[in-house]
């Protein structure tokens, strides 16, 4: 699974696995969206039903209460109409002047109109009204009601019961609008009053949630009571009788209606098409969802078996070519490993040219060595008979038995060829007899400092890296000093972290700045010229034992030269 989304991470959006994730997401989107849409409609619908059904319960509770009032006013009202002081205080002619025995019949009224609004609780007061203009209220506890005007009294109909609008105020000045139940009162089949019953519309409110709207109209379809007076809904008709309203949307409401007596009940409740968007919303987005991870998941599953296959051959051509790391970006794995599979086709081409051309020029070789095959052992052996010459002739201890020494030894080792790889240890005993030869050939002319970390001797490095680069230092450096100052050789080894790091310094003349800097190129380039062949074997030889990042590095400065060596640490087993 690590691989897996490694090589994805890889290739990005080209990458197998994106390509996939697109195609299931496309399949995928369609018959989810459907999904989400029958089941926000199914939902909407649901609720929609249960919001109704409350509303509907709401409005039925609504329309008990109200039918529970008109029965109340309608008791008051014959229970007035049965008693006589009722019929004496309309056939008073004038209230403001009456008997002993009238006015006991008036105050006997009076307390029967507050025991009757005592009992009823949505009844705020009671009022008789004459046709004088006289008027007989209850004690409503300071409250104050508009009283009736001519107007209203001239529109009343002939009706026994029906409903006015009035205004309740009450002692600390809050007006609250709220309807009338009136009666009609009637004597010897004469019109003589009329008696008026204000309702507390409060008690009534409790009965309907926050957001309902009651509105209240009279038989003539004019409204009487609206509990919130900013709303101006226009109703249809009322058709309907009884507590089952007849029930319509508008807009974002739900409008119940229904007829009671000389009324009409209409209700006003906020419908549920926030609901509805807002369901449908989460809905779609939950599908989405559910959609690209279904998708993610299929085409991880899918593409795994894929990956199974492809993986290792990628982490292949990445290992053997780094360059195409690069491009993996742009492209996905298929095609990566098809343009990998090409270019190593010509690459194999382009290395088997180059494998003709060298194994041309080994074969040459190999014809020019057999032809100087006899040279080396020719001059070993011809050494040997002048270091026996020089003995006969000069005795055991001259100069030339000694120098002639030193050169076998020399040519014993240069000439083995089973061994590539010596210890420290055995490439310093060689470098210190080539220097012990310069010594005898200039005649003692310079002084050599050996710097060597005693630690070092067993690792092992290439034959023969040392004595070039001190023949470097004699030919090129200290044999150009004046006569009158000495030479001065420093051979150092020591180790840095995994490295082996050797220095060999000379104090000649140096070298100039030009050529330095193209004795550099040359060492970075890996090419060997016409000079200093032997600096250039050297470095050649370390980079292809170890590598580029190992070799030869050169610094130089009038009256110093210092040749760095950087070789791996590496012992013998």
């Amino acid at each position: 699974m690590n691989k897996t989304l490694e090589t994805i991470k890889l290739f990005r959006w080209n990458s197998v696995f994106f390509k996939t994730l697109k195609r299931f997401i496309v399949i995928l989107i369609i018959p989810f969206l459907i999904i989400s849409a029958y089941f926000s409609l199914y939902y909407y619908n649901k609720i929609e039903k249960e919001y109704t059904d409350l509303a509907i319960n709401d409005f039925s509770r609504l329309y008990r209460v109200f039918d529970q009032l008109l029965s109340g006013t309608d008791h008051i009202f014959y229970t007035l109409c049965s008693d006589i002081s009722l019929d004496t205080y309309f056939s008073i002619k004038d209230p403001d002047k009456v008997n002993a025995q009238e006015y006991a019949m008036i105050t006997r009224l009076y307390n029967q109109l507050n025991t009757q609004a005592y009992i009823y609780e949505s009844i705020h007061s009671i009022q008789l009204y004459r046709d004088s203009g006289h008027i007989l209220s209850s004690n409503i506890n300071g409250s104050v009601i508009s009283p009736l005007t001519d107007e209203d009294l001239a529109g009343m109909p002939d009706t026994t019961e029906f409903l006015l609008p009035c205004t309740l105020t009450d002692t600390e000045g809050n007006s609250s609008e709220s309807f009338a139940v009136c009666y009609n009162y009637y004597h010897s089949g004469q019109q003589r009053g009329y008696i008026v019953m204000n309702i507390d519309s409060e008690s009534i409110l409790r009965e309907l949630p926050s957001e309902s709207v009651l509105t209240v109209f009279n038989f003539q379809n004019n409204p009487v009571f609206r509990s919130n007076p900013d709303c101006t809904t226009q109703y249809s008709s009322c058709t309907t009788s009884g507590e089952i309203p007849q029930v319509s949307q508008h807009n974002s409401t739900l409008q119940f209606t229904s007829q009671l007596r000389n009324s009409c009940l209409y209700l006003e409740t906020p419908s549920v098409p926030g609901i509805h968007m807002s369901s449908f919303f989460v809905m779609t987005l939950l599908c989405i969802l559910l959609s690209f991870i279904t998708a993610f998941l299929l085409s991880l599953l899918v593409s795994m078996d894929s990956y199974h296959m492809l993986q290792n051959i990628i982490f292949n051509i990445d290992s053997c070519d780094e360059a195409s790391i690069q491009q993996r970006a742009s492209i996905n794995e298929l095609t990566y490993i098809s343009d990998n599979i090409m270019q190593l086709h010509t690459k194999n081409q382009s290395l088997e040219t180059v494998l003709a051309n060298k194994m041309n020029e080994m074969r040459q070789m190999q014809n020019a060595m057999l032809q100087l095959q006899f040279t080396p052992h020719f001059l070993f052996n011809t050494l040997n008979a002048v270091n026996m010459i020089a003995l006969r002739e000069l005795g055991p201890e001259n100069e030339i038995e000694h120098i002639t020494v030193l050169l076998c030894d020399l040519l014993s080792q240069a000439l083995n060829t089973n061994r590539y790889i010596i210890s420290v240890r055995e490439e310093l005993d060689y470098t210190e007899k080539y220097v012990e030869i310069e010594q005898i050939k200039s005649k003692n002319n310079f002084d050599t400092i050996w710097n060597i970390d005693s630690s070092i001797m067993e690792y092992k490095i290439p034959k023969l890296i040392f004595q070039p680069l001190v023949e470097n230092a004699f030919r090129h450096g200290i044999k150009y000093l004046p006569p009158e100052k000495r030479g001065k050789l420093t051979i150092t080894g020591k180790q840095e972290e995994n490295n082996l790091i050797f220095e060999i310094e000379d104090n000649g003349i140096g070298i100039p700045s030009d050529k330095l800097n193209g004795l550099k190129n040359r060492l970075n380039n890996d090419t060997i010229g016409e000079s200093h062949i032997g600096l250039m074997n050297v470095n050649s030889r370390i980079k292809l034992f170890y590598g580029n990042t190992y070799g030869l590095d050169i610094s130089s400065e009038p009256g110093k030269t210092v040749i760095r060596i950087k070789i791996p640490k590496k012992k013998f087993e």
